[in-house]
């Protein structure tokens, strides 16, 4: 006689049930069936799943507060900037009017962008080497004629700001 605890369990708070025990009850999510004979494939298909839900679990996290990362008082379209220091310059002022960031970040970024540049095509992704921001956000410049960086010419500019406690969001 086999007794369970199925009727305690809430399925909505489920993302995987492992089970020795085959067809015990279903739910939405999946379900796992171990094998009472325990081995190496069935260590390495549990830490394959999980590590599915993991990243799941994080996109999800990720979409459902992208917004957070953004303010209208950081968005910038056409602005008269000649170079990545101007732009850099006018986004962390940006950050720092709405106490986003210390003053130790422009410092901060211009390391990073003295250590190699950040611009990509038309895209430049330019950070602090630290996670130092008092709010993870993103600053952002849209150029119709772009803006020299470097040896590139980009459109696009989003300078990250990343606190400490929230940097694992960013971990894909």
């Amino acid at each position: 006689n086999v007794s369970g605890f199925e009727h305690e369990i809430d399925p909505h708070k489920i993302d995987v049930l492992f089970t020795t025990i085959p067809n015990t009850f279903s739910i939405q999510n999946e379900t796992i069936f171990i094998s009472p004979y325990f081995d190496d494939t069935s260590d390495g298909d549990i830490l394959n799943i999980l590590e599915k839900i993991k990243l799941s679990k994080r996109h999800e996290y990720f979409k459902n507060n992208f917004n957070n990362y953004f303010d209208e008082n950081l968005f910038f379209v056409n602005p008269q900037v000649s170079n990545e220091i101007d732009a850099i310059n006018l986004l962390v002022d940006a950050m720092e009017s709405i106490d986003n960031v210390p003053s130790s970040f422009r410092e901060a970024v211009m390391k990073r962008e003295r250590a190699a540049s950040t611009a990509f095509f038309e895209v430049a992704i330019p950070h602090s080497v630290e996670a130092n921001a008092y709010k993870s956000s993103v600053a952002v410049i849209v150029s119709k004629n772009g803006i020299k960086w470097g040896n590139n010419h980009v459109k696009v500019v989003l300078l990250v700001a990343m606190n400490e406690v929230q940097r694992h969001e960013f971990k894909m």
